[in-house]
């Protein structure tokens, strides 16, 4: 397991190397001039020449990014142009919002998942079934920022059980925490929790027709036996797979959800970064949301190594 684990964590140098290549290469592509923006249209020739070499950005292009990558990889990402704060420090102030609802949304809708597509599979063409499939459905047509908004307009406004807007640090409320992220958690996790509860009664299904499922059955184990201990293993590995994809689906769509919650977390902090052309902000959003959904998905990985051996031996 352990040489499985390194393989893929070898493997990811090579992404975050090309990653760093294209982040740098924002920059230069945008209309703005980050010298001018820290000046001022106003300024002298003179104040916009000090500027550039503040900025480091008289240096020749490689010197720039190797300097820009030996920082970053330091835990330097530079200083905002528009607040003067240093990038770091203002991704680790809006970061927990960010991670705590897209955690809290992905164990929603692996429970989902899984505990829908199991009661689906074990009363196939039942009136469970057909209701579960129906719902399905309807999650996974439904876009997430509209259920955010029916969300917020029935639970928030209507019926005033959790709050609307803000942001509660667990540090301060545990309770409080967990109401400030409740909605915008469900708004993400109702339509992946969809799309898992219809791979989880494929994949069950198939599972429950396998000979070993058979054989334990005819030396007298229970259904419920039966289906915890050998059926739900192996159904969750192509589950756990969908998986890993929709964390970093959900780490995505938490940054849009945040605007419709008006929260402070990474969301608010790239649009503001977008709309100042705050390239050193942006940079360090990306590479940080790169950086988190690569680990997910390593973490995955080891947990499909650990749910099928085959996998560890062929790496």
């Amino acid at each position: 397991m352990l040489r499985f684990a390194c393989i893929r964590l070898f493997s990811l140098v090579p992404l975050f190397f090309v990653v760093s290549i294209l982040l740098f290469a924002l920059e230069p592509m945008l209309p703005n001039d980050p010298a001018r923006l820290v000046v001022g249209a106003d300024a002298t020739q003179e104040a916009y020449d000090a500027a550039r070499q503040d900025l480091g950005l008289d240096e020749p292009l490689l010197k720039r990014y190797g300097n820009w990558l030996i920082n970053a990889v330091r835990g330097d990402l530079g200083v905002s142009y528009f607040s003067g704060e240093s990038v770091s420090d203002a991704i680790a102030g809006r970061l927990p919002v960010t991670l705590s609802i897209t955690l809290v949304a992905g164990s929603l809708a692996l429970l989902i998942g899984v505990s829908a597509g199991t009661a689906a599979a074990l009363l196939p063409g039942s009136l469970i079934d057909r209701s579960i499939s129906a719902l399905c459905a309807i999650g996974i047509a439904v876009p997430d920022f509209w259920i955010a908004m029916m969300l917020a307009a029935l639970f928030a406004l209507a019926l005033n059980w959790f709050p609307a807007t803000g942001f509660v640090e667990f540090s301060s409320s545990p309770i409080g925490w967990l109401q400030s992220i409740a909605l915008p958690s469900m708004a993400l996790a109702i339509g992946k929790g969809a799309t898992l509860a219809k791979q989880m009664r494929v994949s069950m299904l198939d599972v429950l027709q396998k000979s070993y499922i058979r054989t334990a059955r005819a030396k007298g184990a229970s259904r419920t036996r039966t289906v915890i201990h050998h059926a739900l293993r192996n159904s969750l590995q192509p589950v756990v797979t969908v998986f890993g994809i929709y964390i970093g689906l959900m780490f995505g769509g938490a940054l849009v959800i945040e605007r419709v919650f008006a929260l402070p977390g990474l969301g608010s902090l790239a649009f503001d970064s977008v709309l100042n052309s705050d390239v050193p902000v942006l940079q360090g959003v990306i590479l940080l949301s790169v950086l988190i959904v690569t680990l997910v998905n390593l973490g995955v990985d080891l947990l499909y190594g650990w749910l099928n051996p085959k996998v560890r031996v062929t790496a």
